[in-house]
């Protein structure tokens, strides 16, 4: 197991537990060299992998979409409702379901001139995509856009890139000339502001980005997995100098944890307080965990070079849970069912949203409670029990 050090946001030190919770792995694909994963709606897997192409996993059987694409050399995924979009070395791709739209790259004439395009997000409409060594291009449903550091962008080399909640992208660079030092460039649709370590933003040569459900953006790297709220950063986990142990890719799962893993196959999530060692088996295969995401129901899926693991943690807790109980379906239609050891006494229940309305709470006896979601928006909810554990609950009904 490896060992961190872990830095609490008002600077004190993290125990980082060696005792993971329950999580069970398996080999859910085997496939060499898969390198990025996303679901669509109706939990599908989709996955990339480089030098072979694009495939959709449903059920038992695996369709081949390649055909078509820009270039085989595929490196970035990104899902915006019923669309794909994939970058490659050689262009970006749009999958619509039934075909593609292709944007080549590198050569004379093409609207991306750098043939590398590492990285791809896709959100609501808008597209922005990091060139390896251009910098980013933004693209508005007509016509894509080039910014380069003259435009503020920081970095030499530039990795990954996604959106916040509120459509404002976000692209990591790299300074390879300068100590491998790391910038997060910020994209609000006119201009780029930069993050780095005059602004406690530590990650060394960033290599993953994630927002999570609360608009919070996670950043992994050489030394450090970092969090920005939108005004600060925190750093969360430290990585040990004499361990090279790069954080490649980052999710949340429906539970609210932060999953993260690494280039030597190590996985581990956060539930607010504590990181904690996923417990990944010796044959879990080796090499950098490249692509990274979650289902509906919380379980988390891991590219690494023998194939596609999936952690099934139904009982991950989230912030200071240490209490196991579970909650289904997550998401929820029109009812969710909570199931706790309690010996029959009385629960109180409280559901409230993300800012902290109460749209529910209510006293059950018994160990089996099932709640009404009916008359509730869809949307992102807490359900704290007995004014103590709290998990995150999707609502999401047809």
């Amino acid at each position: 197991m490896k060992k961190f050090t872990f830095i609490f946001i008002f600077s004190l030190v993290l125990i980082f537990s060696s005792n993971a919770q329950t999580v069970d792995w398996s080999l859910y694909l085997s496939r060499d060299y898969p390198t990025g994963i996303a679901f669509d709606e109706n939990d599908s897997l989709w996955f990339i992998v480089q030098g072979s192409g694009f495939f959709e996993k449903s059920g038992s059987s695996v369709t081949d979409h390649t055909s078509g694409i820009v270039s085989s050399n595929v490196v970035g995924i990104s899902r915006d409702g019923s669309d794909f979009w994939i970058s490659a070395y050689g262009g970006v791709s749009k999958y619509d379901g039934t075909g593609y739209t292709n944007f080549p790259s590198g050569n004379s004439g093409d609207e991306l001139s750098d043939n590398g395009i590492t990285d791809i997000a896709a959100k609501n409409g808008d597209v922005l995509a990091a060139g390896e060594t251009t910098g980013a291009y933004f693209y508005d449903g007509n016509n894509w856009t080039t910014y380069t550091t003259s435009d503020g962008i920081k970095g030499a080399f530039f990795t990954r890139v996604c959106f916040d909640n509120n459509g404002k992208g976000y692209l990591l660079g790299v300074d390879i000339y300068n100590e491998d030092k790391g910038y997060v460039n910020v994209f609000d649709g006119t201009s780029w502001t930069s993050y780095d370590s005059t602004s406690n933003m530590i990650v060394v040569s960033p290599s993953a980005i994630y927002c999570d459900s609360d608009n919070n953006i996670w950043v992994g790297g050489d030394n450090a997995l970092s969090k920005f709220d939108g005004n600060s950063w925190t750093t969360v986990a430290t990585m040990p100098e004499d361990d090279y142990q790069e954080i490649y890719s980052i999710t949340e799962d429906s539970y609210g944890n932060i999953w993260f893993a690494d280039k030597n196959s190590g996985v581990y999530y956060y539930d607010g307080n504590t990181v904690f060692d996923a417990g990944a088996p010796d044959t879990f295969g080796s090499g950098k965990a490249e692509g990274i995401a979650s289902d509906s129901n919380g379980n988390v899926y891991v590219c690494l070079n023998s194939g596609i693991y999936k952690a099934e943690a139904e009982n991950v807790s989230v912030g200071e849970n240490t209490d196991k109980f579970n909650i289904y379906p997550n998401p929820a239609g029109n009812s969710l069912n909570i199931s706790l050891n309690n010996n029959g006494m009385q629960t109180k229940v409280e559901l409230t949203t993300i800012s902290g309305k109460t749209v529910m709470s209510q006293y059950y006896t018994g160990n089996n409670i099932k709640i009404n979601t009916e008359s509730f928006d869809n949307g992102i909810y807490l359900l704290k029990i007995n004014d103590g554990m709290v998990r995150k609950v999707v609502i999401s009904k047809n």
